[in-house]
């Protein structure tokens, strides 16, 4: 929240006599508050900044640029629907990335559930992160540092991970989790057997 102050007064010059400020600059601040706005969920603001940096003039377009037409792009999918600027369209239509968002984006409605069971994965892929650290944590650590809600959450999703064999692990009744790595065991007399 404390950005937003800042963020909301526009910038309508810049002296750069009294300043060392230059057009990368730009770009960052822009940038920088567009993801700033977004967190916040001011979606048409986090908009207007994430269009600043992408039709920014240059000569080529820098990486930023390409950084923000990416968050553009989610920001108006949150918005309407679908990427809606045709100006930018015509702007980026002969950048390879542009191409490439929106054959993602495509592949995205066409692929939505899967989309969504990839998205409901996450957690399990950092609780299988944890396990690459940690020998033991307590279900509160472990949903504070995969961003679950409750340590009945967590529980249910470690519970579900050990049944389906995708972790060895335990869980104590005090709520500590420990972890053991069942890696196979591969003897050279094993391996010339399989010949």
């Amino acid at each position: 929240m404390a950005a937003l102050p800042i963020l909301t007064v526009p910038i309508l010059n810049v002296n750069t006599n009294l300043s060392d400020l230059h057009y990368n600059n730009n770009l960052l601040y822009h940038y920088a508050g567009g993801i700033a706005l977004g967190v916040l969920k001011h979606w048409r603001e986090a908009e207007e900044f994430f269009k600043i940096v992408v039709s920014a003039p240059a000569q080529a377009a820098a990486a930023i640029q390409f950084e923000a037409l990416k968050k553009l792009t989610l920001v108006q999918l949150i918005l309407y629907g679908k990427y809606t600027d045709s100006v930018l369209i015509k702007l980026m239509k002969n950048c390879p990335y542009f191409n490439f968002s929106k054959l993602y984006l495509r592949t995205i409605r066409e692929n939505w559930g899967l989309v969504q069971q990839t998205i409901a994965k996450a957690p399990q892929w950092l609780i299988k992160k944890l396990i690459l650290t940690y020998l033991t944590l307590g279900l509160g650590n472990i949903a504070s540092l995969i961003g679950v809600a409750t340590k009945d959450e967590v529980q249910a999703l470690i519970l579900d991970m050990i049944e389906s064999d995708e972790i060895t692990a335990s869980i104590s009744v005090d709520g500590t989790v420990t972890f053991s790595n069942s890696v196979a065991q591969f003897l050279k007399a094993n391996v010339d057997n399989l010949h």
